[in-house]
């Protein structure tokens, strides 16, 4: 499995090209991050199995060269940094990155922490929870945000049938018991965005089971700081009962720009779907 990307001009995409090989490794779960200098930062998974896999980044100025890629924390096994979705810059400076591990003991998100822009992390607070309510392993792939009250929030993938959340007043530092919410979760990713109009957007599968079906898609919003989130609109679906390619919509990432995003997603495993929409009210 190798990492390709592909760039948009007007309307139109570029041919993929080739980002990263494993050299002979799987190359898993890239994640894209624009620093405030303009450079690009690509994170990604490398090895098998993914207990062992190690976390690597590569970067460039204008995505059209890219550095050969380096280990973003050398020896460390299981992943450090982002796993699935971008890292959240905080206002006291450092980079917060949305990371989990899927080991023997079970699925753990954590914070990381970056001190020099995404160039390297260090490992952080593990989000608390209790593992004997657990039917599954536990949470993975967190989606992080800032409210106006200085407070960081996640929200975190399960096998419980709904997602997670949990909060932290100290910037990423120490987290709340993790808990349920009433949104319901496939065991499938999500990520979410804040419009300037004060809106959380969500990306995901309003779908519960562990291991439920990946479609429909749709984005939800929330006007509560993420208590609650109300179906806004409907992406892509395709009917069915059980998850099956031919029905496939996953792995959303979602950016905003003022009132408008820009998402992409998998689209039954064949493709890569990109929406660019705006929120007008």
């Amino acid at each position: 499995v190798c990492i390709y990307g592909a760039l948009q001009s007007g309307e139109r995409w570029s041919a993929p090209f080739l980002l990263a090989s494993g050299d002979g490794e799987p190359c898993w779960n890239p994640v894209l991050y624009t620093r405030p200098d303009g450079r690009t930062l690509l994170y990604f998974k490398r090895g098998a199995p993914i207990a062992r896999w190690r976390s690597y980044v590569q970067e460039s100025q204008g995505c059209l060269a890219w550095s050969d890629a380096r280990e973003l924390c050398p020896g460390d096994e299981g992943g450090v940094g982002p796993v699935k979705n971008k890292p959240l810059p905080l206002p006291d400076g450092p980079l917060l990155g949305p990371a989990s591990t899927e080991g023997a003991d079970g699925w753990r998100c954590f914070a990381d922490l970056s001190q020099d822009g995404g160039l390297h992390f260090s490992r952080g607070a593990e989000i608390p929870m209790d593992r004997r309510s657990l039917s599954f392993l536990g949470v993975i792939q967190p989606s992080f945000w800032l409210d106006a009250q200085g407070v960081v929030h996640a929200l975190m993938r399960s096998g419980e049938g709904v997602l997670y959340a949990s909060h932290s007043l100290d910037m990423g530092r120490s987290w709340s018991l993790a808990e349920k919410t009433s949104v319901p979760n496939n065991n499938c990713g999500i990520d979410l965005c804040r419009l300037d109009n004060g809106l959380l957007v969500l990306c995901h599968n309003p779908v519960s089971g562990n291991w439920g079906p990946r479609s429909p898609l749709i984005l939800s919003v929330s006007q509560d700081e993420g208590q609650t989130f109300t179906p806004l609109y409907w992406l892509d679906h395709v009917p069915c009962e059980k998850n099956e390619t031919g029905a496939e919509f996953s792995y959303p990432a979602i950016l905003s720009h003022g009132n408008e995003m820009d998402l992409s997603y998998t689209w039954k495993r064949q493709t890569i779907a990109h929406w660019r929409l705006r929120l007008e009210r």
